[in-house]
């Protein structure tokens, strides 16, 4: 096999496979597999795959084939292939496979890499063609959602692995067999995380028949290849065994389905809050750094409380000597519903932690807390809402 190529048209493919091809090791894992594509009556074509553990992607490539060869596929070593590119200009460059060798052709010399037999683990092409087509939305709005969602979903995968993914749920409905009249089990669209001290919902739109699931520690690959879509939409597939993005021009990033099933919650998005506070996010913010300043460092407590005036706020945390200290805020919005039950006297704590987290994917100069009562217990909705999506984060209080 020999084709030409320009080197931006490769740079650009690789950085399409680069997120799931591994760094380390000596093995397949760590190469790029050129594989030809296509038949001689229609004309043929080379695409670049990668495949590391669950995550594997592939692209095409804009290439000149000039010799299909006899063996259709070759592989090179990541790293290798790499530097070799950083070094050789804008230019045309070819490939030809020899034997079990590859020659690398650019106008300043060539280069010889070692290939790989390719294995049976590069090749998804029929459970791709079995996979079914759930959801089609701009490239963008997904990675935005999947980023924000990823802040809250657990780590601790040796303990609660179904805590560790993010996963939407597809819309159930079942139909009265007699009257044919249909009840809405579930709504679907709805993207779901924890780490059980937080959890978010984001109801995404177009994704209503959506059953994806994907780790937390995945999405940054998946992020990637989104990036690449230049926010064209991509196409969401989905099988028992793959998780499958594709790309318009037909590059796709996927992952093995992982088989730990999120937990179901029964969380209603649209609910109002009894109490609500608008508070200024820079405010807030600046309070944390201040009162962590002289807490314990693993101490997570942030209390807030009514202040003695109308419109105050007062957050407070126990200094590491064992004192409180306090910082008012003024209240931009304070309201309450109509029997709203009463905030405890002492106030409530939560997770700093997860409240930066909050804050930091906050665009608005102004947060709303949403408070709620229930019991001796409680917890703080955050809504955020774009165009198309919102977004619901609750943290519990701390007891």
């Amino acid at each position: 096999m020999r084709f030409k190529v320009a080197k931006q048209d490769l740079d650009a493919a690789l950085q399409v496979v680069s997120p799931s091809i591994s760094n380390t090791g000596s093995d397949i894992t760590t190469h790029f597999v050129f594989r030809r594509t296509g038949t001689k009556a229609a004309g043929f074509g080379v695409e670049v795959l990668t495949c590391s553990g669950r995550v594997f992607s592939s692209c095409p490539l804009i290439v000149d084939v000039e010799d299909p060869g006899e063996k259709g596929s070759f592989t090179v070593e990541g790293k290798r292939l790499k530097q070799w590119l950083a070094h050789v200009g804008d230019a045309a460059l070819s490939f030809t496979l020899d034997e079990t060798d590859v020659i690398a052709r650019a106008p300043k010399g060539k280069q010889t890499f070692q290939s790989l037999n390719p294995d049976s683990r590069f090749v998804w092409d029929k459970t791709l063609k079995a996979a079914k087509l759930t959801a089609t939305l701009p490239a963008d709005r997904l990675a935005a959602a999947l980023g924000y969602s990823r802040l809250f979903a657990s780590v601790k995968e040796s303990e609660q692995p179904e805590l560790c993914v993010c996963e939407f749920r597809p819309r159930v409905v079942a139909t009265d067999e007699d009257t044919g009249v249909e009840t809405v089990i579930h709504e679907g669209g709805i993207l779901y995380s924890t780490d059980k001290k937080a959890v978010c919902l984001i109801r995404v739109e177009g994704m209503t028949e959506s059953a994806l699931r994907i780790h937390g520690k995945d999405v940054p690959g998946l992020i990637a290849f989104l990036g690449t879509c230049e926010s064209t939409d991509v196409e969401v597939l989905e099988h028992e065994r793959i998780l499958v993005l594709r790309r318009g021009d037909g590059a796709v990033f996927g992952e093995s389905r992982f088989q730990a099933e999120f937990p179901g919650l029964k969380i209603q998005m649209d609910d109002d809050d009894q109490h609500q506070w608008v508070l200024s996010k820079a405010e807030i913010n600046e309070g944390i750094g201040f009162l962590t300043a002289g807490a314990a460092w693993e101490d997570n407590r942030l209390h807030f409380a009514s202040g003695t005036e109308d419109d105050e706020v007062v957050m407070w945390m126990m200094s590491a000597t064992g004192k409180k200290t306090e910082l008012t805020l003024k209240c931009k919005v304070l309201d309450s519903q109509d029997k709203a039950p009463d905030l405890p006297p002492e106030g409530f704590a939560i997770d700093h932690f997860r409240l930066a987290k909050v804050l930091g994917a906050q665009k608005e100069d102004e947060v709303m807390l949403g408070i709620n009562v229930s019991g001796a217990r409680g917890f703080v909705r955050f809504v955020t809402e774009t165009p198309c999506d919102k977004y619901l984060t609750i943290i519990a209080w701390l007891h």
